[in-house]
């Protein structure tokens, strides 16, 4: 288990990561009005993009281009990255430090007890977009982003423990600069989940540990209502064609996990797959000792007849 490896570094970027979140903290109640989201509006945005999702996934590549096609043309359904290389051409370096998730042991009751799966044997990999790249002429800042994740091949698992994109970037933007093309979390899984898996068609669950996106907050916070969310022994399923499965599937913690299966739909790489249900569970941080909220993607071969955009 990962208990084991706690290293001085990590603890060290923790405290750094909450003296961060603090200030943050203190910012946003200057400014509280301007941040509110609201629940109910965020939730039936999120119904919306997750009911697409599940179109998407639940479809022949084909029948998942032609739907693409419908509210974004010229958009492809099959990722271009599928190279290992193309990390390195995009900037994308290993960093040798990350060697455990930060998740520790706490998660490892739920895959034990509910996923029936050994906590033995992740990879954590980190990769970080630390360099600037010229690709075909054209300059690419580095952005900063990371992607921090623990991979068990074995299993068919993954563990999105730490994820900062590169347009979390804003300065990039602002500045009309381009961001790396590389760049989203469901590609740069991929490339490591290939690199890893022996059989990359086993994977059949996708966590995010420790959802902290103010977006996927506020549908959560809409969901629970005034109920507890429970731990790992019971927690809160949400099968597909339900709304509040679409809504989760929606948010900024959904995206990845839908993504990984609509862009990797190829014989050689994960098959037509999609999302049976998500779940929501409470844990703890394993350093600070607060309480976290994560949420498991459970995953299945698609069989039956292609998804219709409901209502």
């Amino acid at each position: 288990m990962f208990a084991s490896m706690r290293t001085t570094s990590r603890r060290e970027r923790y405290i750094s990561l909450q003296l961060l979140r603090s200030l943050i903290f203190v910012l946003f109640l200057g400014h509280h009005v301007a941040f509110c989201l609201d629940k109910d509006e965020e939730y039936n945005i999120a119904k919306g993009k997750g009911n697409a999702l599940y179109c998407l996934m639940s479809n022949t590549i084909d029948g998942a281009q032609d739907y693409m096609d419908t509210f974004k043309p010229g958009v492809a359904v099959s990722s271009p990255w599928t190279d290992y290389g193309a990390l390195e051409t995009w900037g994308w370096d290993l960093w040798p430090l990350y060697t455990e998730g930060s998740y520790e042991g706490v998660l490892d009751k739920y895959m034990s007890e509910q996923l029936d799966m050994e906590n033995e044997g992740g990879r954590a990999v980190e990769h970080r977009q630390t360099k600037d790249v010229t690709v075909e002429d054209i300059f690419y800042p580095q952005s900063g982003a990371r992607y921090a994740d623990v991979y068990y091949p074995k299993q068919g698992l993954i563990v999105a423990d730490e994820i900062f994109g590169p347009r979390s970037n804003k300065a990039i933007g602002q500045r009309r600069q381009p961001y790396v093309e590389l760049s989203q979390w469901s590609d740069v899984a991929w490339l490591n989940w290939a690199n890893l898996a022996d059989n990359v068609k086993t994977l059949s669950t996708v966590i995010q540990f420790s959802v902290a996106n103010p977006v996927s907050e506020a549908v959560i916070e809409k969901i629970r209502g005034d109920r507890t969310i429970p731990g790992y022994k019971k927690p809160w399923e949400f099968p597909a064609g339900s709304d509040d499965f679409n809504a989760l599937l929606g948010t900024p913690n959904g995206f990845g996990a839908a993504w990984l299966l609509i862009n990797h739909k190829g014989t050689s790489q994960l098959g037509i797959k999609t999302i049976k249900s998500v779940s929501l569970f409470r844990s703890k941080d394993p350093l600070g000792g607060d309480p976290v909220i994560n949420m498991a993607f459970e995953i299945v071969d698609w069989t039956g007849e292609p998804a219709e955009g409901s209502s």
